[in-house]
């Protein structure tokens, strides 16, 4: 079995100065306080810009998310020039705003910037997921995207009225801000991606998990987007409460040690409150502004996604993460625009149901939290576990990090402390057999039973068994214990 594969797309991986970040940033900018210009209108994605038909508005955007979701799929390799051509087209559009235009052509100029806007949304996800590094998707995720969702807040606020010709500057300056960053993305990188002859296994089990957090999380947002648009000052107050969880996020993690994988776990059930919230705002109007605020917490832990989504990646290099993420949105757009319609006369129902949503979110990123918080911590790929056995020396640690590659300790805060000396490290995981090893590794990346088997060349009632008798030096009966014990370790 090969495993230059992952060795290779860790070399891909990019560093990106902090600038550059910003300049990335400026998608949200233009995405959500420029191109979403308008008054309240409900349509397929919540605000629609004016003068331009909703029923076009909605075609551009399964247009968008389908093309782009096929580009990723068959021809990922063109993904950056793409987000060049895309981007010139957009900024040409927005140039052409500048001169007196009938509202039909004004509309054609807006229909340009919706397209390549929605186009777009797959490809930054992409770009995150396969080219950045955990430290600089973090950096950009949890510092440079604030000060995006900050001029967000400040673009659609409804406390000073701003005039369409200082939407007009921002579109243009984002868009040009844009275009530096992807022309110094570098247009011929891009992974290389698992095939069936490969060998390689994929930890069905999690992916699935993932996939499905990303769709009920889909939800959650859209339904937090559309509730803020109907509040007075919601808009506002729903950015500006998102840019502060998220640099409340990096606040903890850079000074306490608290892995963001670990702070998402709070931001959905602080969402989950929101729902409360907007559920009492039925009966007390008063409480709306305090739903918009709790509901910013489930957009914050969305946007912390695509950091998922590079630890799925090393997990295994699929070709379909990006696609899957972006496709799950689309649904999860369909989905939310039937629930809008089938209970616009009954609030409450609807705010029902997505507490219950929101309280699954909650359960299953519990389930999913130690697999995340462990490779997020790791930082590095399973280039070595998925090794033949044989192959591959056992080594002891002070952890249960067994085949030792070098981590991509940048990513982590706790990394900056200077590890103890190997040989006097004592570590109640040295009384297990390297193949127990090998176990516990894997059972904290999210394989299977199976899923092991298949990686270590032996069968399945095997695995069974090095994992009882895993179990029983160690004195515990359960996983969660296990990653409770390798928490505690670490």
């Amino acid at each position: 079995m090969s495993n230059s594969i992952f060795s290779e797309n860790q070399s891909k991986r990019l560093t990106v100065p902090f600038r550059l970040l910003l300049c990335f940033a400026m998608f949200a900018t233009w995405q959500m306080g420029v191109v979403y210009f308008s008054g309240q209108t409900l349509s397929l994605d919540g605000r629609t810009p004016l003068p331009v038909d909703v029923g076009n508005v909605t075609v551009l955007i399964v247009v968008g998310y389908i093309l782009s979701i096929l580009l990723m799929i068959f021809r990922p390799q063109l993904i950056v020039w793409a987000e060049r051509v895309s981007a010139l087209a957009a900024l040409t559009s927005a140039l052409g705003l500048y001169f007196p235009l009938s509202p039909d052509m004004l509309a054609g100029l807006l229909y340009i910037q919706f397209f390549c806007c929605i186009f777009m949304i797959g490809f930054e996800n992409a770009v995150i997921v396969y080219l950045f590094s955990e430290k600089s998707a973090a950096r950009h995720l949890l510092m440079a995207y604030p000060i995006a969702c900050a001029l967000v807040a400040i673009l659609q606020n409804d406390f000073v009225k701003v005039p369409f010709s200082v939407f007009r500057v921002f579109m243009v300056i984002s868009l040009v801000l844009m275009l530096i960053f992807f022309f110094w993305l570098p247009g011929n990188v891009w992974p290389s991606f698992a095939k069936k002859g490969d060998g390689l296994v994929c930890p069905r089990r999690f992916f699935k998990g993932f996939y499905l957090l990303v769709f009920l999380g889909s939800l959650l947002t859209l339904f937090g987007s559309t509730l803020v648009e109907t509040v007075i000052h919601g808009v506002f107050v729903y950015y500006l409460s998102m840019a502060a969880y998220e640099l409340l996020v990096f606040f903890l993690w850079k000074r306490f040690g608290v892995s963001p994988m670990r702070s998402v776990t709070g931001l959905v059930a602080v969402s989950a409150l929101g729902f409360v919230s907007a559920l009492a705002s039925l009966y007390i109007p008063a409480l709306s502004l305090v739903a918009c605020v709790l509901l910013a917490a489930g957009m914050a832990a969305l946007c912390l996604f695509p950091l998922l989504g590079i630890i799925a990646a090393k997990q295994y290099p699929s070709r379909f993460i990006s696609p899957w993420i972006i496709g799950l949105c689309l649904i999860g757009l369909l989905i939310h625009s039937a629930l809008l319609e089938a209970f616009r006369d009954t609030p409450a129902t609807l705010y029902i149901v997505y507490l219950v949503i929101s309280v699954s979110v909650v359960i299953l990123y519990l389930i999913l939290e130690p697999y995340l918080i462990y490779s997020f911590r790791k930082g590095t790929s399973l280039a070595v576990l998925l090794s033949p056995a044989e192959d591959v020396p056992a080594v002891r640690s002070t952890a249960v990090q067994v085949w030792e590659p070098q981590p991509d300790t940048s990513c982590t805060a706790e990394a900056e402390a200077p590890a103890p000396p190997r040989e006097t490290a004592v570590s109640v995981f040295d009384i297990l057999s390297g193949q127990e090893l090998r176990v516990v590794e894997l059972m904290q990346r999210g394989f299977s039973n199976r899923e092991m088997a298949e990686v270590m060349k032996i069968s399945e009632n095997t695995v069974k068994g090095y994992r009882s008798t895993m179990y029983s030096k160690l004195q515990i009966h359960s996983k969660r214990e296990l990653f409770a014990l390798v928490e505690k370790e670490k």
